[in-house]
């Protein structure tokens, strides 16, 4: 059940990011090509102008356990991430991202991610390390992403074996997210499905990067930061209700807005209960904008 929650956020964004948004609330016409992305394009969010520099995540105790840094490129883009986590911040990892012809290139210890894109949107992403490779292939529906298929396999013997296999697809109604349903399976076990329900207030998703990648907590998550899947949602999300046989996961949104339109903070309440059994986490996110 949990490969679902942590799948939600699939292509949206959670510790990693790819290019900054466009604040065009234009036609999505993805010109360029060159991984700046569609930006919003037709879901009409004003985009702020200062730049996220700083992620910190809180623990239950109100500690850092992480924290993320991001660095720009001339042109606004995301070039850099910087994961701090540990005691201390002691341990370190980067992500690299370099910009090409409907491509974007992610470098981590030596080793190569790909983003292919169509019209500005990502249509395929492939992480690969060692051994393993994980595959994303997108379609939309319009301007927003409509579907995601994610396949994880391991190469063993000369032979590639599949993991795990997911298919996951989005609603979107008044340009938000209404639902997600995901149909998955791992190795040898049955498929299984979950669908998510949203609820919306009236916090705008208005940061240069796409804030929902911390409220949805999917993998591939720098798709979302990079704003290559498509018109980004208008609204950062007030509740998320999910269902899975005996099982209910259900998570409560606040945020912390500035005088000047900035979510300087997100808290995340989940709790997760079936089989006699409830698990309750709270996750809070604080965010640094960088003066322009």
């Amino acid at each position: 059940m949990r490969k679902f929650y942590l799948f939600m956020a699939a292509v949206f964004c959670a510790a990693t990011t790819f290019t900054g948004c466009s604040d065009d609330d234009g036609g999505n016409d993805g010109s360029g090509g060159n991984g700046q992305g569609a930006g919003n394009g037709g879901s009409g969010v004003v985009v702020l102008a200062k730049k996220v520099a700083k992620v910190s995540v809180l623990n239950d105790e109100g500690e850092v356990s992480e924290t993320y840094l991001f660095n720009y490129d001339q042109e606004g883009r995301v070039s850099k991430i910087i994961n701090q986590y540990g005691p201390g911040g002691g341990y370190q990892e980067e992500k690299t991202f370099s910009y090409g012809d409907n491509k974007i290139t992610i470098t981590e210890d030596d080793e190569e991610s790909v983003i292919t894109l169509k019209d500005g949107k990502a249509v395929s992403y492939t992480e690969k390390d060692g051994n393993y490779e994980d595959t994303y292939s997108f379609t939309y529906s319009g301007n927003y992403l409509y579907q995601v298929e994610n396949v994880e396999k391991h190469l063993s013997n000369g032979n590639w074996s599949v993991d795990y296999e997911s298919k996951t697809t989005y609603n979107v109604k008044n340009g938000n997210l209404s639902s997600v349903k995901n149909v998955w399976k791992e190795e040898e076990e049955e498929a299984e499905t979950a669908t998510g329900f949203f609820q919306y207030g009236n916090v705008a998703n208005n940061a240069n990067i796409d804030l929902g990648f911390i409220c949805y907590d999917m993998d591939a998550s720098e798709l979302h930061v990079l704003c290559v899947l498509g018109a980004r949602y208008q609204n950062l999300p007030a509740s998320m209700s999910s269902r899975d046989g005996g099982w209910t996961y259900d998570v409560n949104y606040s945020y912390v807005v500035d005088k000047d339109n900035y979510v300087t903070k997100i808290t995340m309440v989940s709790v997760e209960a079936g089989e006699g059994k409830s698990y309750r986490e709270t996750a809070v996110y604080e965010i640094v904008y960088a003066e322009n």
